[in-house]
């Protein structure tokens, strides 16, 4: 009875080692979890270079700040008429310069395309009496323009430009 019993103990002893509880010794699957722990160590060697790679985004350039782009301008003397131009439902601007004597009158008109001051009539953007140089807003909105100019006495410059 005693000899089982010690061999019942030496079985138990050899299973609990053969499982690893404990136990340092190498066993049949011990060259697997050593390969297992390799390739493991080796994917947290690769792993911070992977995210440093994938977290690091490329550089990228904030917004371009808008600014004013000339999109038609007209120069002359007396009465003249310009290129259609396009704008867009943005913010647009006009910008005129009358040099001239004590008489100098001008009126800009800003005309929609197929449409006449003959015909149809209009309001000027600007009525000028004086010579100088200013700003005004446009408020048309989008679509097809061109400028018509009438003026006596004096020379000018007109710009038409789009906040882009």
């Amino acid at each position: 009875m005693r000899k089982i019993a010690t061999l019942a103990l030496l079985a138990t002893g050899l299973i609990a080692l053969g499982c690893g509880a404990g136990s340092t010794a190498p066993t049949s699957s011990a060259p697997t979890t050593t390969a297992t722990a390799d390739a493991a160590e080796a994917a947290e060697t690769k792993a911070p270079d992977a995210q440093t790679s994938t977290t690091t985004a490329p550089a990228t350039k904030a917004p371009a700040k808008p600014t004013w782009k000339t999109v038609a301008t007209l120069k002359g003397s007396g009465n003249k008429r310009g290129q259609v131009f396009h704008l867009g439902d943005g913010q647009a601007r006009l910008t005129y310069t009358i040099k001239g004597g004590q008489f100098a009158t001008a009126a800009i008109y800003v005309v929609e395309k197929g449409k006449s001051l003959a015909k149809d009539g209009g309001f000027p953007e600007v009525m000028a009496d004086a010579t100088g140089k200013d700003t005004t807003e446009l408020a048309g909105g989008e679509g097809d323009y061109y400028l018509d100019v009438k003026a006596a006495n004096c020379t000018w410059t007109i710009t038409v430009q789009e906040l882009r």
